[in-house]
This record gives structure tokens, sequence and C-alpha cells, in this order.
């Protein structure tokens, strides 16, 4: 019930939102399954943060250009990669109203950087942060800005939505997990329990949990996998598709994933599939290429 009384708190708190405003989880009772955590980390100096950078850009090269979603691999990769390195970092979570409020389906959204798209809208955004030794908390997001580490309020800004809310917590936890749909009970030891069903479009922010990242999932390899493919198909094929199609695959991450596997959905359906055969079977042996790669990486990274 706690997390249905959140829900409420900041029902209230969005009539008085006038800029992006800290939730601190501990404070609020929130997500008591997994308990999250937030650890005091090292300070660096500005060259032990831009020599970090750098290993993950110039060293490790993952793909951050294509931004369309997979925020959560790109973070944990990053995270676990520092921490490889003896570098502490944590991650900051920014969550769009749509996420915690009835009142609002406002998102998170950027101009798409590769005009795929004219924006990206995000319900949550996700990335590491490593703080300076002068306590500046700065964050890392190629994806979002590339020139570097930037302060978090300038993060924030970048994300175009004065009424989101934010939380800082280790880095360990990988993903926020929703549940579509699900059903409260009382904590009172009576002959007739109440009972209160939550119905899939309840604001989920107030219904879900952080998960720690399984290596059984290989989730972290398939999405800078995906990345990968996703920007070969950009550069590859934007002159040999039309239009529309180019569009199709590229304009959700999803789609990426229906094109390059095998799997389909309502947009990439097997007739989408089959007019582009040859096409779908490049990319798939393609993609299972990266993701072996990204598998060594990532293992390799994690030990």
């Amino acid at each position: 019930m706690k997390k249905l009384l959140m829900l409420f708190s900041c029902l209230l708190m969005m009539s008085k939102v006038t800029g992006q405003f800290y939730l601190p989880i501990e404070e609020n009772h929130l997500l008591n399954c997994c308990n999250p955590t937030n650890t005091p980390i090292a300070r660096y100096t500005t060259a032990q943060i831009d020599g970090a950078y750098r290993y993950l850009l110039d060293t490790l090269k993952f793909e951050y250009r294509y931004i369309h979603g997979a925020c959560e691999n790109r973070a944990h990769f990053m995270s676990t990669a520092l921490q490889k390195k003896g570098i502490q970092t944590q991650k900051i979570w920014c969550f769009a109203p749509a996420r915690y409020t009835f009142l609002s389906k406002k998102q998170l959204f950027v101009k798409d950087p590769l005009q795929i798209t004219d924006t990206v809208n995000w319900t949550y955004h996700v990335a590491p942060i490593i703080i300076s030794d002068k306590n500046d908390t700065l964050v890392i997001d190629p994806s979002l800005l590339s020139t570097g580490p930037v302060p978090y309020k300038q993060w924030l800004n970048a994300l175009n939505c004065p009424e989101a809310m934010y939380t800082f917590i280790d880095s360990e936890w990988y993903l926020f997990n929703s549940f579509n749909g699900f059903k409260v009970y009382n904590n009172v030891n009576d002959a007739n329990p109440r009972t209160l069903d939550i119905p899939a479009w309840f604001p989920n922010v107030m219904t879900g949990d952080f998960m720690n990242y399984s290596m059984g999932t290989q989730n972290i390899p398939n999405g800078l996998a995906t990345n990968d493919i996703a920007m070969k198909i950009y550069v590859d094929e934007k002159t040999t598709l039309s239009k529309e199609d180019f569009q199709k695959i590229l304009g959700n991450i999803n789609n990426v994933i229906a094109f390059i596997t095998n799997t389909t959905n309502n947009t990439i359906d097997q007739s989408f599939k089959d007019k582009h055969a040859v096409l779908v079977k490049k990319y798939e042996a393609a993609f299972n290429e990266r993701k072996k790669y990204w598998s060594e990486v990532y293992n390799r990274l994690s030990n």
C-alpha cells in the first residue's frame, strides 16, 4: 500500500512542480522489494574523468549515436567498464510525468541527432554519474551530450521536461521494470482481507522495481549489437531503402530488433521481412557476429 500512497503524494507534488525534483527513494518507501542502494563513491580529478571518458569512447568504441532505446544497456556497460578500471560510478535515473502521475502524458524528449524521426521520446532515461574532486556530479552520456561528462543539471535540462523527477542509486541496478497491472493486498490479518486491483495504465513508477543485471539474459550484448546494426543500416541503406521503409525499421528500436532477429511485430511483420529478405539475412548475420563480440567483451569486463 505504501506505493499506492506514494502515488497520491506525487499527484499533489505535480500541482506544485516548477522544475525537476529529486525523489529520495529511501524516504518515500519506494521499491521495497529490491531496496536499491545509494552508497558514497570516490572523487576523481579532471584528468582522471577525461581519461575515463576517452577510454569508453576511444578504446571500447561502443555505438552511442542511435538513441531510440536501450539506454539501460549503454549505462550498465559503461559503469561495468569503469568499475573494471577501478573507477566508481553511480547512476542517475530520470522519470517523465507519464511514469508517475495520472495528470500528464508528458515524456522526456530530445531531437533525433540522426534525423530518422523529429524527436525521440522516453518515459525514463538513465546514465552513469561520476563525482569530481570539486564535488561536482557529472553525467557520462555521449548519446545525449557527446562533448564529455556534464553537470547533472545540464543533463536533466537536455531531457526537455521540467516536471521530471530524478534519483541517484548505485550502479549495480540495471533496469527499472514495471508491472503490467497487479493486485495490492492490505496487511490486516482478518477474515475478509481487502484487495485493490491496479490496472495496467496505472503510473508505473509506483508499481515497478529496479532490477539487477542477470548475465544469463545477454541483454547488454544484444543491446550493444542492436545499436551497431542500427547504425550500419543507417549508413549503408539510407539511399537503397525507400524513405518509408527506412523510417519504419529505424524509427523504433523494437522494429530494429524484429528486423534483425527471428521475430516480428505489428510494424515489421512477415510480409515486410519477406520483401527485404536479402537485407534481413545480411543483418541477422551481422547482428549475431556483433552479439558474440560484445558478449566476449562484457564477460571480460565483468570478471
